[in-house]
C-alpha cells in the first residue's frame, strides 16, 4: 500500500512537472513565432522568396494566424512556389478560424468567384459575415455593395442595407454614404432626407468626398425641419458608431 501511495505521489508529481515544462515551452515559444514572422517579413522584401515562404510556413505550424494568411497568399500567387489556389483555400481557411479576419475575406472571394474551391454564394457570404463580426468593416461593405448591384447575387436593396449597416457600425465612412443613397432615393429603406443628410454628413466628415458631393446636391432640396432632425440622428448615430473604430482595410 505504502508503495503503491509513493508511486502514485510520483505519478503526480511527474504530471506537474510535464504541465508546467509545457506551459514554459508555450511561454519560449511565443516570441520565437513573432520572430520568425519578422524574419519572414524581411526575407520577402529582400527578395528571398522561397525562405520568406519556409519561415511563414514554420510560424503557421506554431500557430501563427498571419503566417497562414502569408503562407495562402504566396500558394495563390506562385511566390516561392507553383500557384496551387486549392492550397490557398485550405491555408485560408486555417488562419480565419484562428482568427485572420483578411483570410476569411480572401476566402470568401475565392467562393465567389470559384477559385481553388467550388462556386458557392451561401459560403461566400457567410465568411464575409464572419470577417465583419471580426471587425472587418470592409468585408461588410463589399457585401453590401453585392447585394446592393446583383453583382453574383441576387439584387436585394434590403440586405445591401442591413450589410451597410454593420460597416456603419464600424466606422466605415463609404458605408455611411451608401445608406445615406439608399434613404435619399428610398431603396431598401424608408424613404428620408433626414436620414440622408446624417448619413452623408458622418460620411463626409470623415473624409468621404461622395459623400461631401451629395450632400451638396441634397442641401438646396432639403427642409429646415429635415435639416433639424438630420442633425439630431447625426448625433445618435455616432453613439451607434462603436467607441474604438475597428474600420479595416
Amino acid at each position: 500500500m505504502q508503495k503503491t501511495h509513493w508511486y502514485a505521489i510520483a505519478l503526480s508529481l511527474a504530471a506537474l512537472v510535464f504541465l508546467v515544462s509545457i506551459q514554459a515551452r508555450g511561454k519560449a515559444d511565443a516570441p520565437d513565432v513573432e520572430a520568425l514572422v519578422i524574419e519572414a517579413q524581411f526575407a520577402y522584401k529582400s527578395g528571398k522568396i522561397k525562405d520568406a515562404l519556409i519561415k511563414y510556413r514554420s510560424a503557421a505550424e506554431l500557430g501563427s494566424a498571419a503566417a497562414m494568411f502569408q503562407v495562402g497568399a504566396m500558394h495563390e500567387r506562385g511566390e516561392g512556389t507553383n500557384v496551387n489556389l486549392h492550397e490557398a483555400a485550405r491555408w485560408y481557411e486555417l488562419a480565419g478560424d484562428n482568427g485572420s479576419s483578411a483570410a476569411l475575406k480572401r476566402l470568401g472571394n475565392m467562393y465567389l468567384d470559384g477559385e481553388g474551391v467550388p462556386r458557392d454564394l451561401d459560403a461566400a457570404i457567410r465568411l464575409f459575415r464572419r470577417a465583419g463580426a471580426a471587425g472587418d468593416a470592409n468585408a461588410l461593405f463589399f457585401l453590401g455593395q453585392l447585394f446592393w448591384t446583383g453583382t453574383s447575387v441576387q439584387r436585394d436593396a434590403e440586405k445591401a442595407a442591413v450589410e451597410f449597416g454593420g460597416a456603419f457600425k464600424l466606422g466605415h465612412p463609404k458605408a455611411m454614404n451608401a445608406l445615406g443613397i439608399a434613404h435619399r432615393i428610398g431603396d431598401g429603406v424608408e424613404q428620408s432626407n433626414a436620414h440622408a443628410f446624417a448619413y452623408f454628413s458622418l460620411a463626409s466628415e470623415l473624409g468621404d468626398g461622395s459623400a461631401t458631393e451629395n450632400l451638396a446636391k441634397l442641401s438646396p432640396i432639403i427642409s429646415e425641419e429635415q435639416r433639424i432632425q438630420g442633425r439630431a440622428l447625426i448625433e445618435q448615430f455616432r453613439r451607434e458608431i462603436m467607441p474604438k473604430n475597428r474600420f479595416t482595410n
